[in-house]
């Protein structure tokens, strides 16, 4: 039967893995609440009191490349491909 004091290596990667869980779930838990206060402030009255400025206007005109669609480099599969 072994005892704390048989391995302490072990009780000290015991210790960083809760450590570890704790500080995770602390931020976890302050970034549900940072997120449920701004759900909970869109809610308020006064969230128009600041307008944006492109409520309403056109979206400024832009133009895309075209994609052009490449063959493979090689036809020869990653992995062998055994008939079925």
């Amino acid at each position: 039967m072994s005892t704390p004091s048989d391995n302490p290596g072990q009780n000290k990667s015991r210790g960083a893995l809760v450590f570890a869980a704790v500080i995770i779930g602390l931020f976890f838990v302050g970034l549900m609440g940072l997120l449920a206060y701004g759900v909970k402030q869109s809610g308020r009255a006064d969230r128009e009191a600041l307008p944006s400025p492109l409520i309403g206007k056109p979206a400024p005109a832009f133009e895309l490349p075209l994609l052009t669609i490449r063959p493979p480099a090689s036809t020869t599969p990653i992995w062998p491909v055994r008939p079925m």
